[in-house]
């Protein structure tokens, strides 16, 4: 399974289009009510810094 950090990509994917209009709070509690998983909203920018540093070295190469 591809994963972001410690997420599945899917759930990363998720994660920046709620970043994209919320606050990383907000983010985090609509994560954490639609999956019954606990993320705080640091592990939310965690998660979009992983997927960042991965774009980057896709787009580097």
């Amino acid at each position: 399974m591809d994963t972001i950090g410690k997420v599945t990509s899917n759930l990363a994917a998720r994660i920046a289009e709620c970043v994209s209009v919320c606050s990383y709070r907000e983010t985090a509690e609509k994560v954490s009510n639609m999956t019954g998983q606990a993320i705080s909203h640091g592990g939310a920018w965690n998660v979009i810094q992983n997927l960042g540093e991965k774009l980057f070295g896709v787009e580097k190469d």
